[in-house]
């Protein structure tokens, strides 16, 4: 609920069965009891853990987003994270230290 206010999409998107899946992590940000920030965290077999889904206030969006890297690296033990981000979200990486390395190609079966 707090991703989809900050991200409007029609339906539910993160089902439960989500909580189940053992390499996922759903982390969340509280500030008077409420959700106010989050992402998801979501490792791979080869050491890599994907962040996103990431949302926050811009009041402290970069503080939300260097502490959410901060607790993916301390729950990694500093493994490598990936994520596919672009434009202000992509800059705001790129000042914790991350690099881009191309673009992102989706690929549909039909």
């Amino acid at each position: 609920a707090a991703w989809s206010a900050a991200n409007p999409a029609p339906g539910r998107i993160f089902l439960p069965s989500l909580l189940e899946d053992a390499p996922v992590s759903v982390l969340a940000a509280r500030r008077d009891g409420r959700i106010v920030a989050g992402c998801i965290a979501n490792r791979g077999p080869a050491g890599v853990t994907g962040f996103s889904n990431f949302f926050a206030p811009e009041a402290g969006r970069s503080t939300f987003r260097a502490e959410a890297v901060m607790e993916l690296r301390r729950m990694d033990e500093g493994g490598a994270i990936a994520g596919y981000d672009s434009g202000e979200e992509l800059a705001g990486l790129l000042d914790l230290g991350f690099r881009a390395v191309g673009s992102l190609a989706v690929w549909a079966m039909p």
